[in-house]
């Protein structure tokens, strides 16, 4: 009997392949997804839970803050947050900015006094409410992906109001005065005697401005017929370097105007 005796060839051997790399690598990447997404959707949430979140950005000159709560008012700061319940107050030859998360900015001139009263849902919608007690502001709206609030604000008779409008807004010296500059703006028109009554309310389209005097005021109250808005042209009306400032025309909104020490 004889036998054959073959050399052990390694090549010949059948290989199995391991998938388990390849199974901890999907793993891996998997998880990171997850985690990734996990963080995005804190992020959105966090930012929409603080959309209605102010915080100063630019202060020129001297102004004052009152946080809820506080009974004086105090110097204010850059970051400077501005909250529910706070009244920001200007002087004179002085401004500043507020940004929202929102992506809303609220522009505030001289010898101004605004007060951020109250937060509500309303329609399904979200509201910002502040008091424009007497001054001059300009509120623009960048994109910032999250859904816009109505930003609203109230003079002494007239009420002026959007969710992604660019405009011009003033209570000063009995005289009230409001500009849509980009998109439309909602206006109404109140008598404040212990209850809010709206007596006339309309949309005021892009490039259109309304004002309101003591005397338009009071035939309005009477019930006259009068034009409650007009046209309105940057080009031939001469505007304070404060609007130029908001509109992104100059870098300061008054000549003489320096930004606050930190």
């Amino acid at each position: 009997m004889s036998y054959d005796y073959h050399a052990y060839d390694s090549r010949r051997k059948k290989s199995k392949m391991n998938f388990f790399p390849y199974f901890v690598t999907g793993l891996l990447f998997v998880i990171l997804i997850l985690i990734a997404q996990s963080g995005l959707s804190y992020y959105l949430r966090l930012q929409e839970a603080n959309r209605d979140n102010g915080k100063i950005s630019e202060n020129y000159g001297s102004n004052e803050l009152k946080s809820f709560g506080i009974l004086d008012f105090y110097l204010l700061e850059i970051d400077e947050r501005f909250l529910e319940g706070d009244t920001l107050r200007t002087g004179s030859g002085s401004a500043a900015k507020i940004d929202f998360n929102s992506g809303h900015e609220i522009y505030l001139a001289e010898d101004s006094e605004l007060y951020f009263y109250k937060t509500l849902d309303e329609d399904s919608r979200h509201h910002l409410h502040f008091k424009l007690k007497y001054g001059e502001l300009w509120v623009n709206k960048q994109s910032s992906g999250l859904t816009p609030p109505r930003f609203s604000f109230h003079g002494e008779n007239m009420r002026v109001g959007s969710f992604i409008s660019d405009f011009w807004f003033v209570n000063r010296d009995g005289r009230e005065f409001a500009y849509a500059s980009r998109g439309e703006l909602d206006i109404e028109f109140l008598i404040n005697d212990n209850q809010e009554l709206v007596i006339e309310a309309f949309v005021l389209g892009e490039g259109m401005a309304s004002e309101l005097t003591p005397s338009s005021k009071l035939a309005l109250e009477n019930r006259e017929d009068i034009e409650l808005f007009s046209d309105f042209d940057f080009g031939v009306t001469k505007v304070s370097s404060f609007i130029n400032w908001a509109r992104g025309n100059t870098d300061r909104p008054y000549d003489y105007a320096e930004q606050a020490p930190l």
